[in-house]
């Protein structure tokens, strides 16, 4: 959204601006105070980082088994879009999932109460952003695109089958 359309927006429908969200990106600085700052919940730390590495919604995390690792990947079919997904996994995800068992990677609790523990993590980092679970897909989108990458090869990733939605990332 451009500054004219904000504008306008503001004037003609005033309701329209106090209900949208922004988006946060975190950046690299970001991330690393977050992972230097204690998290009263540390599952919650621990998936949040690795969605921030695999670009995984919260609803896909939070069943993820660790039958849907296999080798260097994560092979799954995504909640929200039923779409098959296999993720590449970087090998800073694999040292956050820990040491293979049976049964679920993380033990999250619900999606408002893991973004409830993001807001406080965020604010005892300092960092003056609102972070949800899909700032970490989002910025996991931004941080590729940055450096490069293309996207189709972007929105393949995060299981869209266009790239509409991923440059509206931007």
């Amino acid at each position: 959204m451009d500054i004219l359309e904000t504008i306008r927006l503001k004037m003609w429908w005033p309701s329209q601006i106090k209900n949208k969200q922004i988006k946060e990106i975190l950046t690299e600085d970001d991330y690393i105070k977050l992972v230097n700052t204690p998290c009263a919940n540390y599952e919650v730390k621990k998936g949040f980082v690795f969605s921030l590495y695999t670009g995984l919604r919260w609803a896909d995390v939070k069943p993820l088994k660790w039958e849907n690792v296999r080798d260097n990947s994560i092979v799954l079919e995504q909640s929200k879009t039923g779409v098959r997904l296999e993720v590449p996994l970087h090998e800073v995800a694999l040292q956050i999932a820990g040491e293979r068992k049976d049964g679920l990677i993380f033990h999250l609790p619900t999606q408002d109460g893991s973004n409830k523990v993001l807001g406080k993590w965020a604010a005892d980092a300092k960092l003056n952003k609102h972070i949800t679970w899909h700032c970490a897909r989002h910025s996991f989108s931004v941080l590729l695109q940055q450096k490069g990458i293309d996207l189709a090869t972007v929105a393949g990733m995060l299981g869209h089958t266009t790239t509409k939605y991923v440059q509206a990332y931007l």
